[in-house]
């Protein structure tokens, strides 16, 4: 589903949407409901939430999910997740580890 105001030149790929949130403050484009500037780019697997708004010229990669306002030519992507790895030699011992 794609709801909300859009500029120019805006690419939806699929498997993605653009919509409302849980939040129905009106920033211009309806009650709960993104505006997204020209130039946007939304890669394969993403989504835009709520109202958020998104500049001109942002790029947002696959799988990531907007809830937040993004400026004027960002890229936006997913980053890594924490993992858990064993200290060597103390057995049940983990530490996390930034990537």
């Amino acid at each position: 589903m794609i709801v909300g105001k859009f500029g120019e030149n805006c690419t939806v790929e699929g498997h993605g949407g653009v919509g409302g949130g849980r939040d129905v403050k009106d920033i211009g484009a309806g009650p709960g409901l993104p505006v997204v500037g020209n130039n946007v780019h939304l890669a394969m697997g993403s989504f835009i939430l709520g109202p958020v708004s998104v500049g001109d010229d942002v790029h947002v990669q696959p799988k990531c999910f907007i809830t937040r306002d993004v400026p004027d030519g960002a890229v936006v992507e997913v980053r890594e997740p924490r993992k858990r790895v064993q200290k060597s030699g103390t057995g049940d011992d983990q530490q996390d580890v930034g990537l």
